[in-house]
C-alpha cells in the first residue's frame, strides 16, 4: 500500500489534460504536474530514510558488514530528512500557485488562510536546516535523537552567541504526509472550480489570447494618454489625446456589455451612474469619429468637438450635446473599469502582475496632479491666453 498516494491530483491532472485547451487551465495542469513530481521526490527521500532507519533496528552494527557502512547509513538517515524538505518546499511553492490563481474565490480564500502558518513552519524547517543554515546558526555533527517513526535531532550552535545551543527536531515523514492532506485538498478546490465555472470549463465563451493582450495593453494606454493631458496642461491639441483616451474606454467597456463577451456577468457591477458616464463616452466616440453624427451637433447649426470648460475645480470636454468631467467621470469610470477586470475570474493573474501595482501607483500620482493643477486653472490659462 503506498501510503502517500495522490488519488484526487492525480484524477484532476488526468482530466485537465485530456479536456482541456484554455490557456488557464493549461497552467494550472503543468503546476499540478510539478507539484506531483516533486512530491515524489519527496517521497523517495523519506523512504531512503526509513530504508536506513529499519537497518539501525535490533543492534545497530549487526546489520552492517563494517563499521564504514553503517556510518553511511547513519548520515542518509540525515542527509535524505534534509533533502525532503527541499523538494517539500518547490513542491509548496507550486501548489501556492495553484491556491493564487483564483484570488477571488471565497472558499479557496478560506483554505489559504487555514494554510498559511503550517506553510510557513514548513518553509522555515527546509530554511533553517537545508537551504539558509548559515545565516544564524551552524550544524554540529555528533550522534543523537533519531526514532523509527522518522524523527530526529540536530545539536545547532547559534554564529551570534557561541555560547548558546539548541536542539531542532524534525519529523520529514509527517510533514510529508501534511504536505499531501494539502496537496488533495487543494485539488478538490481546483476540481470544484473546474467543474462549475462555466469560464473555466470548455465552451467557446473564453478571453483569448488576443483579447487578454488588448485589455492589458489598452488599460496601460489610458495611463499613458492621462499622463500626456497631465503634461500638456491642457494647451492647443489636447483634444487629440482625450479623443485616443476615449476610444479606449468605450473598447474596454464593451467587454461588459456585448452579448456574446465572456465578461458580460459583470456588467451588473457597473451603477446607473456609471451607465451614464458610459453613454456619454460612446456619443463622444461616435462624434470624434463621425463629424456628420448627431452626437457631433449641438444644434441644426452649431457643432462642438472638444470644447473645454474650466470651473469647480475640474475640467468639462464637450461633444456636441455630451460634456463629461475629467475628475469627476472620466477618472473614476476608467478606475471602475479596472476594478473590474482585476475582479474577473477570467483574467486571475491581472492584477497580481508587478505591473499593476506600478500602474496603480502611477494612476494615483497623475490623479494627485491634475487635481492640483484644477484647483486653479487660471494660473496657466493667463500665461496661455493673457486672461
Amino acid at each position: 500500500m503506498n501510503d502517500f498516494e495522490l488519488p484526487q491530483v492525480k484524477k484532476l491532472i488526468d482530466s485537465i489534460r485530456s479536456k482541456n485547451e484554455n490557456t488557464f487551465w493549461i497552467l494550472q495542469y503543468l503546476r499540478l504536474q510539478s507539484a506531483y513530481i516533486y512530491f515524489q521526490y519527496a517521497v523517495t527521500q523519506v523512504r531512503i530514510q526509513e530504508e536506513n532507519l529499519k537497518l539501525m533496528e535490533n543492534g545497530e552494527h549487526k546489520n552492517f558488514p563494517s563499521h564504514d557502512a553503517y556510518a553511511e547509513s547513519d548520515l542518509r538517515i540525515y542527509s535524505s530528512a534534509l533533502a525532503a524538505y527541499a523538494y517539500m518546499r518547490t513542491c509548496l511553492h507550486f501548489t501556492y500557485e495553484l491556491a493564487e490563481a483564483v484570488p477571488n474565490d471565497e472558499e479557496f480564500g478560506q483554505f489559504r488562510e487555514e494554510y498559511k502558518l503550517w506553510a510557513k513552519e514548513l518553509i522555515g524547517r527546509r530554511d533553517r536546516l537545508q537551504a539558509h543554515p548559515y545565516n544564524e546558526y551552524a550544524l554540529v555533527w555528533k550522534r543523537t535523537m533519531r526514532c523509527s517513526d522518522g524523527r530526529i535531532e540536530f545539536p545547532i550552535r547559534n554564529l551570534n552567541n557561541l555560547a548558546k545551543s539548541e536542539k531542532w527536531i524534525i519529523n520529514p515523514r509527517r510533514n510529508l504526509d501534511e504536505l499531501r492532506m494539502y496537496i488533495e485538498n487543494l485539488s478538490t478546490h481546483l476540481e470544484r472550480l473546474y467543474n462549475s465555472y462555466s469560464q473555466f470549463s470548455m465552451s467557446r465563451a473564453q478571453i483569448d489570447s488576443k483579447d487578454e493582450a488588448l485589455i492589458v495593453t489598452q488599460l496601460r494606454e489610458c495611463i499613458s494618454i492621462l499622463d500626456l493631458i497631465l503634461g500638456s496642461e491642457f494647451n492647443i491639441g489636447v483634444t487629440y489625446f482625450f479623443e485616443a483616451l476615449f476610444i479606449r474606454l468605450r473598447h474596454l467597456a464593451s467587454y461588459f456589455f456585448r452579448t456574446e463577451s465572456p465578461l458580460v456577468k459583470y456588467k451588473s457591477k457597473f451603477d446607473k451612474r456609471d451607465d451614464t458616464v458610459l453613454g456619454k463616452i460612446v456619443d463622444i466616440r461616435i462624434a470624434s469619429a463621425h463629424p456628420e453624427a448627431d452626437q457631433h451637433w449641438l444644434t441644426d447649426n452649431l457643432s462642438i468637438s472638444g470644447g473645454m470648460n474650466f470651473g469647480d475645480k475640474d475640467m468639462e470636454i464637450q461633444y456636441g450635446s455630451n460634456k463629461i468631467f475629467l475628475l469627476k467621470e472620466i477618472l473614476p469610470i476608467y478606475r471602475k473599469i479596472r476594478s473590474v477586470f482585476a475582479q474577473t475570474s477570467e483574467l486571475p493573474r491581472l492584477a497580481q502582475h508587478p505591473t499593476w501595482g506600478a500602474d496603480e501607483r502611477k494612476l494615483t500620482q497623475i490623479e494627485s496632479a491634475l487635481t492640483s493643477l484644477l484647483e486653479n486653472p487660471k494660473i496657466f490659462l493667463s500665461d496661455r491666453f493673457g486672461l
